[in-house]
């Protein structure tokens, strides 16, 4: 008797368990692709820091050096999108410090060297894309960008001391305009949405299996709802969780609302979005008439001299773009970009020593630059996601009709390449805070003075923190 009780509860378990895994199955064919958002405005502010010290120590039978290498960077970025069926709109605006401090000393030798350089940046960028019914669409853009370098490097011998600096500021400005056919789809929502009915089926909180068309509209409630605006977090989310289980409870999806109901949903509301995700395609042709402005001070003080460069190009960049972003299935996404440039400048540069002696050099320089990027994400779960990449770079520069102090210089050709390849990790902590790992391949080349070539691997990481 009681075998046979033993047997009907294992049968009776084994059954439910295959119906709630084979209703979770279900979801594993929906398309996200789909997708398309109801109109939205959305605000983030990111804040990226990394921060690494190095010390060692070098000995040998003549002497040691004691090295210190401290390497920060710190990158606050400001993002307000927005999306409707007619316009898409994005506007950003952040800026970068970054920079080394390295120190170094031989005891026998009482060599002393000591090296600080830092970079400073700021940037707004804004983008609009006009969309009529077919998908054809009408962009304008407009970047501006300032950056700031300072080097100082310090040598002390027992003959001497030798300090060289360097200042380097640099403006630049440059508006788009262009035409184009596609539209590249944000479909996080989608996701998060399946996520969520997907986990609360395993848990047994759903009556049915969903169908493509009942996910669209509750993936469609998420998005309006993450629109609303709130100055309390704790009031925004208690109106999020409130609308969500109102969806589901008005079209009677749910069997019960237990602990187990609620602890599922928060978590999945908190976590099921973390990660951006995108479908479709996009082709666009624009043009850019731009300028930039760049002046360098460079001195050595135990030559007793310096010079002072500045340097101003007036641009008209031509550019092929295409993107293509699908999500293959639920956790797999694959992205790609390829883009070809034409650029046509005209420049001016002038450089001045410590006697006012000046020299002029004016010529044209025409570029023709290729970019192209994939990525292969895979996410194992909400808080973590897995990136193969590669990216390819090829510049190929013409020098023409340049002038040294009105003295004609020969055609210079150039060619630079990039190449770079990787793995990459990031997990959430929290829907905060954020933890990313890489490790890589770096391969360039270059002719600018005879044949360079240099290939690196390097691994590293960072942490992220969201304020919003």
């Amino acid at each position: 008797m009681n075998k046979t009780v033993i047997l009907q509860f294992c049968l009776c378990f084994l059954c439910t368990f295959s119906a709630l895994q084979i209703s979770a199955q279900e979801y594993n064919s929906i398309n996200i692709n789909k997708y398309f958002t109801p109109d939205i405005v959305r605000n983030s502010l990111d804040i990226n820091l990394s921060l690494n010290d190095n010390f060692y120590n070098n000995k040998s039978a003549f002497d040691s050096t004691s090295v210190n290498f401290l390497n920060w960077n710190l990158t606050p970025a400001f993002v307000r999108y927005q999306n409707t069926r007619k316009c898409i709109s994005t506007l950003s605006a952040g800026g970068r410090t970054n920079g080394d401090l390295q120190k170094s000393n031989q005891l026998n030798n009482d060599n002393f060297r000591k090296y600080f350089s830092t970079e400073n940046s700021l940037y707004t960028n804004y983008s609009t894309y006009f969309f009529n019914k077919k998908q054809a669409f009408l962009l304008f853009k407009l970047n501006a960008r300032y950056v700031g370098r300072y080097s100082n490097s310090i040598y002390a011998t027992n003959t001497g001391e030798t300090n060289n600096l360097i200042k380097n500021t640099s403006y630049e400005l440059k508006p788009y305009v262009g035409i184009g056919k596609g539209r590249i789809e944000t479909v996080t929502d989608a996701r998060q949405a399946v996520y969520i009915i997907e986990e609360l089926s395993k848990k047994g909180k759903i009556k049915q299996v969903l169908s493509d068309k009942q996910i669209f509209e509750f993936a469609q409630v998420i998005s309006k709802v993450k629109n609303k605006r709130f100055l309390d977090a704790r009031l925004r989310k208690i109106e999020e969780i409130t609308t969500v289980d109102s969806f589901l409870l008005k079209n009677n999806y749910l069997t019960n609302q237990d602990a187990a109901y609620f602890t599922t949903l928060y978590d999945f509301w908190e976590n099921g979005a973390l990660y951006e995700r995108s479908s479709g395609q996009s082709f666009e042709i624009n043009i850019s008439p731009n300028m930039t402005f760049e002046k360098t001070l460079n001195k050595t003080e135990i030559l007793l001299h310096g010079n002072l460069e500045s340097a101003r190009a007036y641009n008209c960049d031509i550019n092929l773009v295409y993107r293509f972003e699908k999500s293959t299935s639920l956790n797999w996404q694959h992205s790609f970009n390829a883009s070809l440039g034409y650029v046509a400048s005209g420049f001016l540069k002038e450089k001045e020593n410590d006697q006012s002696n000046i020299e002029k050099t004016e010529g044209t320089q025409t570029d023709g630059i290729l970019r192209l990027s994939y990525n292969l994400s895979f996410y194992p779960s909400t808080r973590t996601r897995m990136s193969l990449f590669a990216n390819h770079y090829n510049k190929l520069s013409v020098y023409d009709h340049v002038t040294i102090n009105d003295i004609a210089q020969a055609k210079i050709n150039m060619n630079d390449m990039n190449l770079n390849t990787g793995l990459s990790v990031d997990y959430y902590f929290s829907q905060q805070l954020r933890l990313s790992a890489f490790t890589g391949t770096n391969y360039t080349f270059n002719n600018n003075d005879g044949d360079n070539k240099q290939f690196h691997i390097g691994l590293g990481a960072s942490i992220i923190y969201s304020f919003f």
